[in-house]
């Protein structure tokens, strides 16, 4: 955009050049050579001249002005729209990512609790305080709350893929690798 609107900006200030007036001065210097053919010149003649200009109809030159005006206008107006979409998709994905980085939490935090619960219902278990079916259910629930664990974190880490993509940062620049990505995202120090 910035060398279209530069383009744009020599081609208004042409436009404008042309609805000015034009004053042009000059110097000639000529010598004859040769046959003089003409009676009211000398050997040596030198004519010092000014010549000014006022452009009486000066619609084209205003026409190609309103044309570049307008067509500056049209390209600023696709950049602020092009940087609102870019906004726009920006802070959407970022929610997507803080959503997915809340769901992942939430299945984590239930993968956990469901651990517990089969852990404890183990215990009872082995102490006769409870039979197979309920150690099952326990050991199902726990491996369903894993599995939901692990489908939020692939969600979350394509969320953050796409998030880092839109804004175009460069972490390697930054000193992070993708092993302290992983470490943050996956809440350790």
């Amino acid at each position: 955009y910035a060398i279209k609107l530069n383009a744009m900006d020599i081609d208004l200030r042409l436009a404008l050049n042309k609805t000015l007036p034009k004053l042009d001065a000059y110097l000639r210097v000529g010598e004859s050579l040769g046959e003089r053919l003409y009676k009211d010149t000398g050997e040596l003649e030198v004519k010092l001249g000014v010549d000014f200009e006022i452009p009486l109809q000066r619609r084209a030159a205003r026409g190609k002005v309103e044309s570049a005006e307008a067509k500056i206008e049209q390209i600023e107006t696709e950049l602020r729209f092009t940087l609102e979409k870019l906004l726009n998709e920006t802070r959407g994905s970022f929610l997507a990512m803080e959503l997915s980085r809340e769901r992942y939490l939430r299945a984590s935090e239930n993968a956990d609790l469901t651990r517990q619960l089969r852990d404890v219902e183990a215990d009872r278990f082995r102490a006769g305080a409870s039979d197979f079916l309920d150690l099952q259910i326990r050991e199902q629930n726990a491996y369903k709350a894993r599995l939901d664990q692990l489908k939020a974190q692939i969600d979350y880490f394509q969320s953050l893929a796409e998030f880092l993509a839109a804004t175009a940062v460069d972490f390697g620049a930054q000193g992070a690798t993708p092993e302290t990505l992983l470490t943050q995202a996956l809440g350790g120090s």
